[in-house]
């Protein structure tokens, strides 16, 4: 009712799957559009499930949450993605983590201190992920050819 009220298409939200983090974008992203009514159906005492109501600083981490996810989700959603840019894409994510973190970017959206929290241990792990490639020998080879096909017309 209250879905057809606010003029809105009936809709599933989407289950969170702890491995398809996209999937944590789209779910945010619709429960966000859909929060008039999500707000509306969880506060009616008759549906008994007013205890997980969301306070107005919950819903600002959530948008919050869902403009990192977004850049993240249309980033790694491309088809050029190769093994031979995963440097070069960490060095791009590091470089936005930490201006997210900061608040260096061109948005000036000023993040939450719990998504700032996340953003940090966000690095910290791609730093970890970003050392471990110095040791392995197929991401050598795949840069190695990267590089060869790059430089080969300055060459010859």
């Amino acid at each position: 009712k209250t879905v057809a009220d606010l003029n809105l298409c009936p809709k599933r939200l989407p289950r969170d799957v702890r491995t398809r983090w996209n999937l944590t974008f789209d779910m945010i992203n619709i429960a966000l559009k859909y929060k008039t009514a999500l707000t509306s159906f969880i506060s009616d005492p008759d549906n008994g499930l007013t205890r997980f109501a969301l306070s107005s600083t919950e819903w600002a981490i959530l948008e919050n949450v869902r403009d990192v996810l977004q850049d993240a989700t249309l980033f790694c959603s491309r088809d050029s993605a190769t093994l031979a840019s995963v440097i070069p894409a960490m060095d791009k994510i590091n470089k936005l983590l930490a201006a997210a973190v900061l608040k260096k970017d061109k948005t000036n959206v000023m993040f939450t201190a719990p998504v700032k929290t996340a953003l940090l241990a966000a690095k910290k792990t791609l730093n970890c992920y970003y050392a471990a490639t110095d040791n392995s020998r197929v991401y050598r080879i795949a840069m190695s050819t990267y590089l060869a096909s790059k430089f080969y017309f300055l060459l010859f």
